[in-house]
């Protein structure tokens, strides 16, 4: 890896391709304005949750994130697809936690900022349910509110909770974290919707933004959390533990756990440069007349500068991820998002996005989540909210200083990989930071096979 500046700099995907040589909107769902005379009304945008995790208890089977953007359940109704309910495990309360994004335009504005929620609870008496706000200036979760005015029973309660100044409960890149927890595991929760309110001025707002289209209700990020094995150069036995599997999409995927499928998406794999010369051609990158290389990696730049070539490049992935969803895998991890910083200049990051907004979708209708595979400096927020990625892969975030790019958008939904070719202290310093928030995982960084020459693979303590 060559040294290069820490801010703004351009990732280089690091262990990815060496795998066979030897990776919702936020959406405004509703916009309200009133007059009373004279004076100009609150305005209000609702945005949807885009992740929701658990990390002490559970969600209904079948249930999805994407229940929780529409209030539709009234009086005694209980369809069950279209709520959420939370679980506490037996003896133990409920700890869970739903991330939103705001789009810049929306936050530079926002007076005030509130939950709206519409759910179905025991009575605080019997069981406590509290929302929490992370606050970012003081890294330290703060009470919005409590089930104090449900009632108990059948019927839903519709909520609203203010969530403090938007100063300090919306990040530099748009990040709320809301946090859910019960004082016991007497009962459970159910939540038919649950929107961040954003309220100023009348006319302030622009028009609500274009929502990128929602995944189906079948897919589902990895656990938060959960141990993680990146096996992109051989397949072996995973260590004991593992819930969590990357493996190159040759490979096949193991039953019981959750495997991601790798895809190197935006530049060939060495062996195979030949059959993409002689049924591609026009999908490898060229300058002058000469292919355009990743000279680290002997792979040749594919060709995402137009349109017609962008959907001619999905045409022939398309068979990559049918591949991926018949063998059992649960997610998809294109890799070579920022292919446009290797491609002397041909390229920008936004044909790359643009290619990787067409993947995505075509996944997601396969029932496959999506990672975002580094890039975070340029994606920043947009990788959830334009593209559609339910959950990011980062490699090296903590040796360069980015894990807030990733965290900020995904929070729990992270894969953070450091190598063991980089200074221990950079994992250390990891796991301090942010180990008991998502997966960290030591690797060597051309992921050798246990008893293989190298082979390093360190969890956090």
């Amino acid at each position: 890896m060559p040294t290069r500046p820490l801010v703004h700099a351009v990732r280089h995907d690091v262990a990815r391709r060496s795998a066979r040589m030897v990776a919702g909107v936020v959406l405004a769902l509703v916009v309200t304005s009133a007059a009373t005379g004279a004076q100009a009304a609150p305005r209000n945008v609702d945005f949807a949750p885009a992740t929701m995790t658990s990390s002490a208890g559970s969600t209904g089977a079948g249930q999805s994130v994407a229940a929780l953007r529409v209030a539709d359940q009234s009086g005694a109704a209980d369809d069950w697809g279209r709520y959420v309910r939370f679980t506490p495990r037996p003896g133990q309360a409920y700890l869970g936690e739903q991330s939103f994004t705001v789009p810049t335009v929306y936050r530079q504005r926002a007076k005030t900022l509130s939950l709206v929620l519409n759910v179905r609870a025991p009575r605080k008496a019997d069981q406590a349910w509290t929302w929490s706000a992370y606050d970012w200036t003081s890294a330290s979760w703060v009470a919005a509110g409590d089930n104090t005015a449900v009632t108990g029973g059948r019927n839903w309660t519709t909520l609203t909770l203010p969530l403090g100044r938007p100063s300090q409960v919306v990040s530099a890149t748009g990040a709320v974290r809301v946090q859910l927890t019960s004082d016991s595991a007497n009962g459970v929760l159910d939540l038919d919707a649950e929107t961040l309110r954003i309220s100023t001025k009348q006319g302030e707002f622009p028009a609500p933004p274009t929502p990128s289209p929602s995944p189906p209700s079948s897919v589902a990020p990895p656990p938060a959390s959960g141990q993680f094995d990146y096996q992109l150069n051989q397949a072996y036995t995973p260590p004991a533990g593992v819930r969590v599997l990357a493996r190159d999409r040759t490979a096949r995927p193991v039953a019981g756990l959750y495997n991601i499928c790798y895809v190197n998406a935006l530049q060939t794999q060495p062996e195979e440069f030949s059959w993409w010369q002689a049924t591609h051609p026009d999908l490898l990158l060229k300058r002058s007349g000469s292919y355009v290389f990743d000279a680290e990696w002997g792979e040749v730049l594919l060709d995402v500068s137009t349109d017609a070539k962008r959907r001619a490049l999905l045409q022939v992935e398309k068979a990559w991820v049918d591949e991926c969803a018949a063998k059992g895998f649960r997610a998809v991890e294109p890799d070579g998002q920022d292919s446009y910083a290797r491609s002397q200049g041909l390229l920008t990051f936004a044909h790359d996005k643009e290619f990787m907004k067409l993947f995505t979708a075509y996944a997601h209708s396969k029932g496959l989540a999506v990672a975002q595979k580094n890039a975070g400096v340029e994606y920043g927020s947009t990788g959830r909210t334009d593209v559609g990625f339910d959950f990011a892969v980062a490699e090296e975030c903590e040796y360069w200083n980015e894990c807030r790019y990733y965290t900020d958008v995904y929070g729990r939904n992270v894969i953070e990989v450091e190598y063991a070719d980089q200074p221990l202290s950079a994992f250390t310093r990891a796991c301090s930071l942010r180990g008991t928030q998502h997966t960290i995982l030591r690797r060597d960084r051309h992921l050798v096979a246990p008893g293989q020459t190298g082979y390093t693979y360190t969890l956090c303590p």
